[in-house]
């Protein structure tokens, strides 16, 4: 594994993506089971709310230009597997994409 960076994950479990986190990073985690702390590393769980009103701000800053999501790489969904190894490596400098 390359080197690890500070983590977001949603999408491959906590458990898995502490791996990537640098010593004494931070973790947050939307998933149900948060790992425990360890390496120094502070776990925050973020529970989410649906929130119809400020998603389509959000979608109109972004269509305006106001908000930017950087985006490391895309893969097809055949390569998926190649993109998750890539979100949990660590090290991908901005969102993972996956398209059909």
């Amino acid at each position: 594994m390359g080197p690890r960076a500070p983590g977001t994950s949603n999408a491959c479990g906590a458990a898995s993506a502490i791996r990537a986190v640098v010593d004494g990073g931070p973790l947050a985690t939307i998933t149900p089971d948060p790992p425990s702390q360890q390496r120094g590393i502070t776990v925050s769980s973020i529970y989410v709310r649906a929130d119809g009103n400020q998603l389509r701000k959000l979608a109109q800053r972004l269509e305006d230009g106001q908000l930017e999501i950087p985006i490391a790489a895309s893969y097809r969904l055949a390569d998926a597997a190649q993109a998750l190894d890539r979100a949990i490596g660590g090290h991908a400098g901005g969102a993972i994409v996956v398209t059909p």
